[in-house]
């Protein structure tokens, strides 16, 4: 099945028989086969190869009907193309004016070390990932004392749309860990280690982000209710 570029498709699939198996794979890309899409789209032509497999024994004709609906026609930007890399400067000037819901006596950035870096492909596929990504943070006022050290690790990917100012993502995978070490007066109190939720991603599945996008440079606006908020500033890492 080929689709065309610069536009979103929603694909309706109707089966005559339940007794064999379907699925789906890019032409061209590597991995495991997957269901059939429910939304397909991107900057470039998409090839899918389908497959059905049955373990029925004799003749079983099967009649598949796959509908595809065009949802936009504008569902393209180029500029994001590629590979990009957040500077530390700027995650630490944004987790900072994020906050505990911005208040004045919430912790103190101290250093964000490590890197973020996200890809975005002309298939309409993206990921993020975090490569030991570590924030200290640094109380006050009433819990001044408290040092905490956060890391980040993992990556996550699944679809985006973009059109120029508002980047979706809808994650499809993600194995991202986060671990949170505290300390009191220097002396570590103890560490947990558990699994981010996609809901807690900075480019949470099905909200749109702000954007801009010029060149090699691109600035993000992750969404924080309330609170006007730094951007995260990215280079651009690569193709």
């Amino acid at each position: 099945m080929i689709f065309a570029g610069e536009r979103e498709y929603e694909l309706s699939i109707e089966s005559t028989s339940d007794l064999y198996e379907t699925g789906a794979h890019l032409e061209g890309t590597t991995g495991n086969w997957a269901s059939i899409p429910a939304t397909v789209g991107g900057c470039d032509e998409l090839a899918y190869l389908l497959y059905v497999l049955t373990a029925e024994p004799g003749d079983l004709e099967v009649t598949e009907t796959i509908t595809a609906t065009t949802v936009t026609e504008t569902f393209c930007d180029r500029c994001l193309i590629g590979s990009w890399e957040a500077t530390n400067e700027s995650m630490k000037a944004f987790m900072q004016s994020a906050g505990v819901a911005g208040e004045a006596a919430g912790p103190e950035i101290m250093s964000v070390n490590g890197r973020m870096v996200m890809r975005f492909e002309g298939t309409g596929v993206g990921s993020s990932a975090y490569d030991r990504l570590s924030v200290r943070e640094k109380g006050s006022g009433e819990i001044e004392g408290v040092d905490v050290i956060v890391l980040l690790d993992g990556a996550a990917s699944g679809r985006y749309s973009a059109d120029g100012s508002e980047l979706i993502a809808f994650t499809d995978t993600t194995n991202i860990s986060l671990s949170v070490e505290i300390f009191l007066n220097g002396a570590s109190l103890g560490e947990s280690v558990d699994p981010l939720d996609p809901e807690d991603l900075l480019f949470r599945p099905g909200y749109p982000t702000r954007y801009a996008c010029e060149g090699d440079t691109l600035s993000t606006w992750p969404p924080v209710e309330g609170i006007t908020i730094e951007p995260i500033m990215w280079m651009r890492a690569g193709p």
